[in-house]
């Protein structure tokens, strides 16, 4: 992991640039930077973490972008401890964007430009498969609708829990057995949204998209 900054004062990370937090880390607006977050780790080691590094080196071993994972930029010491700091998820109009779990919750409007459910989960296939990226869960929250523009442009990105607790990351190399790791967790996910969001993914839908 390459160092953004040399020695010198941590850089503050003010309780007004606090985005969120999950169980291992929380994450903060960049102030040098809007367009970047920083993320903290409660706890050192964070496992998750380093399978994450882990994952995307073998990715840029390999020449793989992704347009799914957003881009991190290195290290930087901060008052809350090491951060890691990543390209920020915003939509087209500067605003943090939904993740899928808010917007099938039914917490942010509908109809303020978001697709409807087949088109997002069709996006998400199609990258998925197309990109082969390993995740460790299948959970809506992990991933972000970004609205690309005011007429119904969007992407989707998936934000944490990437790559394999596997010992022998096989995945990481061997394409074939990375399509069937995306596989079996694309059903996961398809079985968690219909389990956990009633309404929102019926029957039929789920037959189309499995």
């Amino acid at each position: 992991m390459k160092e953004l900054e040399g020695k010198g004062e941590p850089l503050v990370l003010r309780e007004d640039l606090f985005l969120g937090h999950g169980v291992h880390k929380a994450a903060y607006i960049d102030p040098r930077d809007s367009s970047r977050c920083v993320k903290v780790v409660f706890r050192m080691p964070d496992y998750d973490l380093m399978k994450e590094m882990e994952y995307r080196r073998s990715r840029r071993r390999r020449g793989l972008p992704s347009k799914l994972l957003p881009a991190y930029y290195g290290t930087v010491e901060t008052d809350k401890g090491m951060g890691y700091v990543f390209e920020r998820v915003v939509d087209y109009d500067g605003q943090s964007s939904k993740t899928l779990a808010e917007i099938f919750n039914g917490s942010t409007e509908r109809g303020m430009g978001f697709p409807d459910t087949e088109d997002i989960l069709s996006r998400l296939r199609e990258m998925l498969f197309r990109e082969r990226v390993i995740m460790r869960d299948a959970e809506c929250g992990n991933i972000m609708l970004q609205r690309l523009s005011e007429d119904g442009g969007f992407t989707v990105r998936i934000v944490d829990n990437i790559g394999t607790h596997a010992h022998i990351p096989i995945v990481y190399y061997v394409d074939y057995f990375a399509t069937k790791h995306v596989k079996k967790y694309w059903h996961r996910l398809l079985e968690r949204i219909q389990r956990n969001y009633p309404g929102v993914l019926q029957d039929e839908l789920k037959q189309r998209l499995w």
